[in-house]
């Protein structure tokens, strides 16, 4: 799998291609950087639903652009819209790169917004999958394990949860959101020297919420 970094404008020669057989003209594709393009510029303005708008039509033209995935998912937050259109486009995106761990990995940040816990795990789960055949070193991957912990927090399986913090902070240590959320874990389990330590560190490396856990619930 390729990876493509999100920059500002995209040209015809800076694209990712599906793996998968497309056909698609060269004035078509043209058509999707433009749209996207000025999806960019919506962004940047802070005009994101216009953003989503500019996305679908660039769908339409070449669903085989990868650029349009990413600008759809920070668009999509930035409005937090998080419609069955935006669903729709991210999982066609899904479908096309299907060896993709970050865009699976959007999709799953789309669920998890929307409170849709267990199509969220499912994708977290896919992109966990992928990162272990695409290379662990992409930035976003520690993330894949935090936000599936998240999610499993949510249900309170909390053994569950502490495994993926626990990976999580294996490639990424002394992330202080990491630490604070696996310091929650151990307090609902009963644990409470581990959730003391983990509130401690992470209050020191500056997170306010675990400050108030350590102040509350530690001596």
């Amino acid at each position: 799998m390729i990876r493509c970094l999100l920059i500002l404008f995209f040209t015809v020669c800076g694209v990712c291609l599906s793996a998968q057989d497309y056909t698609v003209s060269l004035d078509d594709r043209d058509s999707a950087i433009n749209i996207t393009n000025r999806a960019v510029r919506k962004i940047h303005s802070k005009e994101y639903n216009q953003a989503i708008r500019l996305i679908i039509d660039a769908v339409n033209y070449d669903s085989t652009f990868r650029g349009v995935y990413t600008v759809m998912y920070n668009a999509s937050v930035a409005a937090k819209n998080f419609s069955p259109e935006v669903k729709g486009v991210l999982g066609k995106g899904n479908r096309i790169f299907n060896d993709d761990d970050e865009i699976s990995f959007y999709l799953a940040e789309i669920y998890r917004m929307n409170n849709e816990i267990d199509s969220a795990l499912n994708l977290y789960t896919h992109s966990i999958n992928l990162s272990k055949i695409n290379g662990e070193d992409f930035d976003l991957v520690y993330l894949y394990y935090f936000n599936r912990g998240n999610c499993f927090l949510k249900k309170e399986q909390y053994q569950l949860a502490i495994e993926d913090y626990d990976y999580s902070l294996k490639l990424k240590p002394n992330n202080a959101n990491v630490l604070s959320n696996r310091g929650v874990c151990f307090y609902r389990i009963k644990e409470n020297d581990k959730a003391c330590d983990d509130w401690k560190k992470s209050s020191e490396l500056g997170n306010s919420i675990s400050y108030q856990y350590f102040k509350s619930h530690c001596k």
